[in-house]
């Protein structure tokens, strides 16, 4: 028996449907988010499975991790920049890769911990230290910074330490990843890391964009680490290329260290070595912000704008104090402070607005590769601007602080080195995607040819003749049902059958086992004489070294069943029908043999003219097998009533156009038909008129009945009528009787 699988144009028509699938039809699906959440629970030892996804082309964020769940940006520019759809799930498996490292190695309140030092005037873990005379004035002077915990020098410092903590801890996570699976994962992160560097300005174009050393220097920093060389084709000069060389060994070393506290400790490094040009910006800015403030109103002004697109009360991260001592989400808490607060603010000093406009610009013309919206100035608080989600803990003077796990020297936290994950084996992600999409472009081929076959199926229906039987027969309307998408209830309804199935089929193993055996393809071994040798006994002395294969016999019938959907099979009586149903598919299955399932009913309503009146065929399973031809007989329902020559006469005729010698029409009703204008006798006398039709053209005749209409159903269908009263007996009754004419076979 041939099935879609087997037709001939079936794989070219699902190649050529690959082509027309769109991101949307496959990202969005919850099979690719089920794909990727198997991939972050291996990719974290168990310790991470919950992936979101979401699409905003505005967020310039490709992803991010609050430490419970993954969230990917499907619209992200880096992503949607690569041409093919399997280019684009490497670069998402790529980004949840690069967010599941963070999970894996980054510790989030650690980098907490290092930021909120700069906004009190402590420099975590330690300052660097001075190796030239140069570098110790240069300490010196921003050690007087960190003393007067000037909000101007420190906020530029923090910023800069953050862009480079977080690049740094980016290049180490990925080059963790990248050698603990070295598959997809790998080729997705490295695939995003050049499309990133490919944005990067090169040196030339960044200086006549007149842009400032700190922000060409940042520029160059990240196309380093992720690359490992300046972009500098066209031979720019600049002393900018000098101080770059001499960050180069700190950058290698920093990515590589295992510890949390050596990418601080780097950053702090490149702070000192870059002093220079980030004290030219501070003295530059204050000189700028002392001009504004002899101005008359200018300093009012300022005070009461504290910058482009923030509010009064927020730093220039965009980041309330409250936020950052972890308290935002507590209305309360902020309550409990407000008075701390004010005097907080008239006693310090605070940012300058000049500050933080060129903080604002240094945001966006630096490169984000993942998480900062370039459009909002974001100091960022954890790798890749997430909010730590761990606890904390309050003082007695009421304020929050990180609750830290001390690690001595800056060593590994034990539940961050390596053996705290169990090795797991590496997950074929591109494979499995592959065979998504193939399995996508399966359904679409298979919805377009149920399609087709419905549309075939009416047209046959439409051109049967039945003037010479009941003429309401061709006035009433026909229709073919056939339900291409199985929705997950009717997926569990038919698992409620399945234990019912196995065990009638055990009570029927004996008569159907010698069935299943004769058309298995049997070999006779150890022969004397035979034209095959038989090579497992190629050494027999006695020389029986031959074999022959005898093929099984094939049974020579099609086979159509024809059940009854009228609102009287409500309840058990349409339970058994389909398990019945059921059971004969699955054997018919094994043996080889062509089957067809239908159900009928009409629309139920009483219509004084016969054209208002409709019948239904539910198509559930063809001669042609289909993957949810299962599905579609669990899931028939009973409703209206039941015009029985119609659907009896289209099934005979489809059972005539099969080749096989015998076939066999099998009904299940619960009584005589009652629809408009077609009941009682004159019902009776149609169905007895086609029954012998179709009998004369060779259609064998198996009518079980149910209800108490049985003695005139007998009278219909004489010899073929089977009583089926006894409902538990049911699926064995009709199975049995269907066997038997096998075996007359």
């Amino acid at each position: 028996m041939t099935g879609y699988r087997e037709n001939s144009g079936y794989r070219f028509r699902v190649s050529a449907k690959l082509d027309e699938i769109c991101p949307e039809d496959v990202f969005q699906k919850p099979s690719y988010e089920h794909l990727l959440r198997s991939l972050a629970r291996e990719l974290t030892g168990g310790q991470l499975s919950i992936v979101r996804l979401y699409k905003n082309p505005k967020d310039n964020r490709l992803g991010w991790c609050d430490g419970r769940a993954v969230w990917i940006n499907l619209g992200n520019q880096v992503t949607n920049s690569f041409p093919t759809l399997s280019l684009k799930n490497v670069s998402l498996i790529g980004i949840l890769g690069h967010e599941c490292g963070h999970k894996r190695y980054s510790d989030f309140d650690l980098l907490g911990k290092y930021l909120k030092g700069f906004r009190k005037g402590i420099w975590y873990p330690h300052p660097p230290r001075a190796e030239t005379e140069a570098e110790a004035e240069d300490l010196k002077i921003m050690r007087e910074y960190f003393e007067k915990k000037d909000k101007n020098a420190l906020g530029l410092m923090m910023q800069v330490a953050s862009y480079l903590n977080n690049l740094l801890e980016d290049v180490y996570v990925e080059e963790r990843m990248c050698a603990k699976f070295p598959g997809s994962i790998k080729r997705g992160i490295l695939m995003n890391r050049s499309r990133n560097v490919e944005e990067i300005p090169t040196l030339r174009e960044l200086l006549q964009e007149n842009e400032d050393a700190v922000t060409v220097l940042m520029n160059l920093c990240g196309q380093y680490a992720l690359s490992g060389r300046i972009n500098n084709w066209d031979g720019e000069e600049s002393e900018l290329l000098g101080t770059i060389k001499e960050l180069a060994p700190i950058i290698q070393k920093a990515v590589r260290e295992e510890a949390p506290s050596a990418r601080f400790l780097a950053a702090n490094r490149i702070l000192l070595k870059i002093w220079k040009y980030l004290y030219d910006i501070i003295q530059k800015l204050e000189e700028e912000h002392a001009k504004r403030s002899k101005e008359p109103g200018e300093a009012t002004k300022e005070a009461e704008e504290p910058g482009e697109g923030e509010a009064a009360d927020e730093q220039p991260d965009g980041t309330s104090e409250n936020q950052e001592s972890g308290t935002g989400a507590q209305d309360s808490g902020n309550k409990s402070r407000e008075g701390e607060g004010t005097k907080k603010e008239e006693s310090e000093p605070q940012m300058s607005g000049a500050m933080r406009k060129y903080l604002i610009h240094l945001v966006t013309h630096i490169p984000q590769f993942s998480e900062t919206d370039p459009k909002e100035p974001v100091f960022e608080r954890t790798p890749e601007n997430v909010e730590w989600t761990g606890t904390w803990e309050t003082d007695e003077k009421g304020d929050a602080g990180w609750q830290q796990s001390e690690e001595p020297n800056g060593a590994v936290p034990k539940e961050k080195k390596e053996g705290a994950f169990p090795v797991m084996l590496q997950v074929d992600a591109e494979t499995t995607f592959r065979e998504l999409l193939w399995q996508m472009a399966e359904e679409k081929v298979r919805d377009e040819m149920d399609q087709e076959l419905s549309h075939r199926l009416l047209q046959d229906l439409l051109s049967i003749e039945t003037s010479e039987f009941d003429p309401g027969h061709k006035r009433i309307k026909k229709e073919i049902c056939r339900n291409s998408w199985i929705s997950e209830p009717e997926k569990r309804q038919l698992a409620s059958y399945e234990d019912k199935i196995r065990e009638t089929q055990k009570r029927l193993r004996a008569a159907l086992l010698p069935i299943l055996r004769n058309q298995k393809t049997r070999t006779e071994r150890r022969l004397f004489m035979g034209k095959k040798l038989d090579m497992r006994s190629i050494a027999d002395p006695q020389g029986a070294v031959f074999r022959k294969e005898r093929r099984g016999k094939k049974t020579d019938l099609a086979l159509a069943v024809l059940l009854d959907l009228s609102e009287s099979m409500t309840g058990k009586r349409m339970e058994q029908s389909k398990l019945a149903a059921l059971c004969l598919y699955e054997f018919c299955q094994k043996a080889g043999i062509p089957i067809a399932v239908y159900g009928h009913h009409t629309d139920g309503y009483f219509h004084r003219a016969l054209e208002e009146e409709t019948v239904y065929l539910h198509c559930c399973a063809e001669f042609i097998p289909d993957k949810n031809d299962r599905y579609r007989i669990a899931a028939l329902r009973p409703d209206g009533a039941n015009r029985d020559g119609v659907a009896l006469w289209f099934m005979g005729k489809r059972l005539l156009g099969r080749p096989e010698k015998q076939k066999l029409l099998v009904l299940i009703s619960d009584g005589l038909p009652n629809s408009n204008q077609y009941r009682g006798e004159k019902a009776v006398a149609d169905l007895k008129d086609i029954k012998k039709e179709l009998s004369r053209k060779g259609v064998l005749f198996l009518a079980g009945a149910i209800g108490s209409d049985k003695e005139r159903i007998r009278e219909i269908y004489q010899e073929a009528f089977l009583d089926l009263s006894d409902l538990e007996k049911l699926p064995v009754l009709l199975m049995k009787q269907v066997l038997k004419y096998i075996r007359r076979d």
